[in-house]
């Protein structure tokens, strides 16, 4: 077991360093028999280990990436993140962080909001794809995924969204997705609000439309605050343009 001091040792480590920690503490907890144990902790204890070991992210070796890894665990709310595209803020906090967060808490919900409901089923389908084909994760976390049997689960669809083994049984599913402009949901009440590009070229092709898409102010059906098209995320809404908690305008 690592504590938690341990663990905080652990995501101080430079990335090199820290692959081989992965290996030694593998190989021993091989031997013991209690492999699967170790995965489940490594999991919920450091997210670089989780998407690059785990979900097998090798794209994601990367100096930079990694350190925005750790960024995102050690102050994952209350931040604005400003990332050019492509380099990690869907997969590192729509994806693994999502992930992550149902793994350690199963009774989560999280609605995905993006610009149109196509986009937001995207990234629900992705998160989809691992939950039903990733072996590792299965044996890791029998308590809490349906394994290569998802129609055990009361839904498992892009339409409906899906839901993880729980105990509670509340009207949203563990995770949804829906559009801001095609498709806001009525009567949903997510204890995460995800958004993720929320903005995209299509509404930014005017100096006009830019100003007043960073500047106006836009009521969420989905979400009891008044949201701006400036992305932030705060304790119960993650707010993301292409990534994590931010971006003004599409292609930033």
């Amino acid at each position: 077991m690592l504590s938690d001091d341990d663990a905080v040792r652990m995501r101080l480590l430079p990335m090199a360093r820290l692959i081989q920690f992965w290996d030694g503490m593998e190989k021993e907890a091989a031997t013991r028999g209690s492999l699967d144990g170790l995965i489940r902790e490594l999991c919920l204890k450091d997210l670089f280990y989780l998407m690059v070991r785990v979900c097998g992210r090798v794209d994601m070796l990367h100096p930079w990436v990694y350190e925005r890894v750790r960024d995102v665990e050690a102050e994952p709310d209350g931040r604005v993140d400003l990332w050019a595209r492509g380099h990690g803020k869907s997969s590192t906090i729509t994806f693994g962080k999502t992930v992550q967060d149902i793994l350690a808490n199963p009774e989560i919900t999280f609605g995905i909001f993006s610009h149109t409901r196509p986009i937001a089923k995207a990234f629900l389908r992705q998160i989809m794809r691992e939950f039903e084909g990733n072996k590792v994760l299965h044996k890791a976390f029998p308590d809490i995924l349906w394994g290569m049997d998802t129609r055990q689960s009361p839904k498992w669809s892009e339409d409906d969204g899906i839901i993880v083994r729980r105990k509670s049984n509340p009207p949203e599913a563990t995770i949804e997705a829906w559009g801001l402009v095609d498709g806001q949901p009525t009567s949903k009440h997510f204890q995460v609000l995800l958004y993720d590009d929320i903005v995209v070229a299509g509404s930014v092709t005017t100096p006009e439309m830019m100003i007043a898409r960073c500047c106006a102010p836009v009521t969420f059906a989905a979400a009891e605050p008044t949201c701006a098209s400036m992305s932030a995320r705060m304790p119960s809404i993650l707010v993301l343009n292409s990534s994590r908690r931010a971006s003004a305008v599409a292609g930033a």
